[in-house]
């Protein structure tokens, strides 16, 4: 693939057809020039955000990305929502290695119910594998967040 954004008809290809778990707490979601997500809470919740790049491996990595975050925020006594991506491929990689990913992604998502909020993917010369870097979204009833510094 050739350096600098994904071009939209990959986009829509390999990675919006690869996203199908939905959350009605998300409002705005994954879309052809959305930069945000929009998450709707209810009177007696807070918002938990949790982030982690995923730069060790290419082996699975759709898959041990979501399952970190995850893990996260439920340590957190959050329960996970949404996850928002940055992927950055090598110039290496092709249009099927994004599909595997997002495949890897949205396996996992639908296993724990969360859903591909939006994110941003990439060709760029800065990295020399693939680089996933998840935002976590969830949602906790207010008191009940657990603090790993309250130890």
């Amino acid at each position: 693939m050739k350096i600098g954004k994904v071009p939209e008809s990959v986009l829509k290809r390999s990675v919006f057809k690869q996203i199908h778990t939905k959350r009605e707490e998300v409002l705005l979601g994954a879309g052809v020039g959305e930069d945000c997500a929009a998450v709707k809470l209810a009177e007696d919740e807070v918002f938990v955000v949790s982030t982690d790049p995923i730069t060790g491996t290419a082996t699975d990595i759709g898959h041990l990305a979501i399952h970190i975050t995850m893990n996260d925020l439920a340590s957190s006594g959050a329960e996970p929502i949404g996850v928002m991506l940055t992927i950055l491929l090598p110039e290496s990689a092709d249009e099927a290695d994004l599909k595997k990913m997002m495949g890897q992604i949205e396996s996992v998502c639908a296993e724990v119910n969360v859903q591909v909020m939006g994110g941003h993917t990439e060709v760029t010369k800065a990295v020399n594998q693939p680089l996933i870097n998840v935002c976590g979204v969830g949602k906790a009833k207010a008191g009940k967040l657990v603090s790993g510094s309250r130890g």
